[in-house]
């Protein structure tokens, strides 16, 4: 069976451009930050059962940051994939990962480089958006809550990212994949938890 993995970082962002116009038996996607590693993911997890009952005869992928944002990451997940026989077609490259069963050492060398680029621009992104937080707190801008303050449970449970936290909960995801979901901290989520 050929199986198009698709990922998206957050649940309001649209996949649709990783699966137009591809031909595949199955559509798998995830929402979630590249930086779970692929088996932790929710549908990661799925594909390593199908894996397992060598049910997936190849796997379609539109980028290789769709695997993940760590380079050591998108190539265990290769690794997984390659030891059990199964290539990689990477569509916005035209690339297949296994010809004959064997991987290429320019096949390699693309990946590495590509995964250490997304590994790159993830780190990127996140020393932009603690720029952007120390010119706001120059500007006045970004204040955060101010010291002593204190909240009562019910109003912080009432806030539209503690009610997606919430459900989340409800839905048995873990910590860690809800803190990439909602783009939170570890310790939110365990207040939200604890506030239940």
């Amino acid at each position: 069976m050929k199986v198009l993995y698709s990922r998206v970082s957050t649940l309001n962002q649209n996949a649709s451009r990783q699966h137009h116009n591809k031909t595949y038996d199955l559509l798998i996607q995830d929402k979630c930050s590249g930086a779970i590693p692929f088996f932790d993911r929710p549908n990661g997890k799925r594909l390593m059962e199908m894996i397992s009952n060598d049910s997936i005869s190849s796997f379609h992928i539109h980028s290789i940051d769709r695997l993940g944002r760590s380079l050591l990451n998108i190539l265990e997940t290769m690794k997984v994939l390659h030891e059990n026989g199964i290539p990689i077609v990477i569509s916005d490259l035209g690339l297949t990962t296994l010809v004959d069963g064997k991987v290429s050492a320019t096949t390699q060398m693309i990946v590495s480089l590509l995964g250490t680029i997304s590994e790159l621009n993830r780190e990127n992104i996140r020393i932009r958006i603690l720029e952007g937080v120390e010119i706001g707190k120059l500007k006045g801008k970004y204040l955060g809550r101010q010291k002593g303050s204190h909240e009562s449970i019910d109003k912080f449970l009432l806030k539209p990212k503690s009610k997606k936290i919430k459900t989340f909960i409800d839905k048995g995801y873990s910590i860690r994949e809800i803190t990439s979901i909602v783009n939170c901290s570890p310790n939110t989520v365990l207040k939200v938890k604890k506030c239940l």
